[in-house]
């Protein structure tokens, strides 16, 4: 289902044939943020040796969800301004909210909490993040980058529906980029919280 709906969301975007084409690309707005939402949550879960079945999702799972975005959004504006003014700042913000979101899933902290630990926690720490971010995002340019250029090319000179189904190809390719950096971001709290017991 989500595969068709990427497809023709895609396509009807690119083509802009009828109206259904807003509606249909506004429908995957929210499906994307909720699939992408409970792939961040399960993945750290999962990584963290905790199970992620049915029965999350009778365990506080939504306020889980909504406290993920809250800081996710928290976090990545610190960063954001903080490149805008100085770039440096932006760095600093980066690297000391690295461990936010693992926080909220395991220790199930609030969205202030949950920024105010990371900051905590990787003090000392911070240089070695830098570096750690630097090769994950090295290696995900080189993965994610022929696709992402592929989908441009296919958006550009095939038909509509062509460039939906390289869409979502990218997507997907995107989904393990994302654990990947999940991965790093849970062992890095990990390594920090045996560090404080």
């Amino acid at each position: 289902g989500l595969l068709l709906l990427t497809v023709f969301s895609a396509g009807y975007t690119q083509s802009g044939s009828s109206p259904a084409a807003f509606w249909v690309a506004l429908l995957t707005v929210p499906i994307s943020i909720v699939v992408g939402v409970m792939i961040w949550i399960g993945s750290v879960r999962v990584l963290h040796n905790e199970s992620f079945d049915w029965d999350c999702f009778t365990e506080d799972i939504v306020r889980t969800f909504f406290t993920t975005i809250g800081t996710y959004i928290l976090s990545g504006l610190a960063t954001m301004i903080g490149l805008f003014l100085l770039f440096a700042p932006g760095v600093i913000a980066y690297t000391a909210l690295y461990i936010a979101i693992p926080l909220v899933v395991i220790e199930g902290t609030d969205v202030i909490e949950s920024l105010k630990t990371s900051w905590s926690r990787t003090k000392g720490s911070r240089f070695a993040i830098v570096g750690l971010a630097i090769v994950l995002w090295a290696i995900t340019s080189v993965v994610l980058a022929p696709f992402q250029i592929g989908a441009v090319l296919l958006g550009s000179f095939t038909n509509p529906m062509v460039y939906g189904i390289a869409v979502f190809i990218a997507s997907y390719v995107g989904v393990y980029t994302q654990i990947l950096t999940t991965a790093a971001s849970v062992a890095v709290y990990e390594d920090l919280s045996s560090g404080d017991e």
